[in-house]
């Protein structure tokens, strides 16, 4: 019974799996990237706790996206007091857009390694996001 119950629930991957091995073919020459420039110790283990950061954010928003998308809408149900799809998505998007930007709007502030290490950490952690979700609605 419980079998049952978990296909219903199990959500299907919405992209085509085209996407999944850009991403795939992106985070290998992100990673090259970041380990063939940044040499030092500090540099690589800035990149990878970005990376982390960055991948557990993404991972949080894109699956409630697609949460979401799947959820049926509930009219009859006035109890719960439930907030507009546009402004969810509206509301995603500005935090997309926020994280992307900030390395971005830093680029004159902060020293080149530092810029650059947020940019491939972003690049990075948007790619294994992406290739997390489909492993796991597969």
């Amino acid at each position: 019974m419980e079998k049952a119950e978990t296909e219903k629930t199990k959500q299907r991957y919405p992209h085509s799996t085209r996407r999944i091995y850009w991403s795939a073919i992106l985070t290998v020459l992100s990673v090259l990237l970041a380990f063939l420039l940044l040499q030092d110790a500090f540099w690589l283990l800035l990149y990878l706790s970005n990376t982390l950061v960055f991948t557990a954010v993404l991972y949080i928003v894109k699956t409630r996206i697609i949460r979401m998308e799947d959820e049926p809408s509930n009219d009859s149900d006035e109890t719960k007091p439930t907030r507009p799809f546009w402004k969810s998505m509206l509301l995603t998007l500005l935090v997309l857009l926020a994280i992307a930007a900030i390395p971005l709007l830093l680029a004159g502030f902060l020293p080149p390694y530092l810029w650059f290490t947020l940019l491939i950490s972003f690049t990075s952690g948007t790619s294994i996001s992406e290739i997390i979700i489909y492993l796991r609605m597969r």
